[in-house]
């Protein structure tokens, strides 16, 4: 049984926690520690390039992950595309949530009040285009 490793901006709900544990075969669900969900949360829209930044996360799933265990990986865009890259090269099993939204509209008067509402789907692999 494995590992996953969450980077994302949210706590698991208590179905998508019960899906990792019983179709993902997930024992341990890691949040990262404080300092590192404030990284991951807010990654400067104004630089260039974000990799040097993201260098602590990295490092700490090099010492925490293992061949085979899950991270979680949602956020900015250019942030996951870099993680899931990196998490191939180690072996790791890169994940994403689907969702399906739902919107309501409500009218208020002359206003329209438009609620979002997100429910999850299911996990899914990140899929490579090439195999190398």
């Amino acid at each position: 049984m494995a590992k996953i490793f969450l980077l994302f901006s949210h706590k698991l709900t208590e179905q998508q926690e019960t899906e990792l544990r019983k179709d993902w075969g997930i024992r341990e669900i890691w949040y990262l520690p404080d300092n590192l969900q404030t990284i991951w949360s807010n990654v400067n829209p104004e630089v260039i390039q974000i990799r040097e930044s993201l260098e602590v996360i990295f490092d700490f799933l090099q010492k925490n992950a293992t061949p085979n265990d899950y991270v979680l990986v949602q956020g900015d865009y250019g942030a996951v595309v870099l993680v899931v890259q990196w998490c191939w090269k180690k072996g790791l099993i890169p994940l994403y949530g689907t969702t399906q939204r739902v919107a309501q509209e409500t009218r208020e008067g002359e206003h329209i009040r438009v609620e979002r509402i997100f429910r999850h789907c299911r996990f899914r692999k990140y899929e490579k285009l090439i195999n190398h």
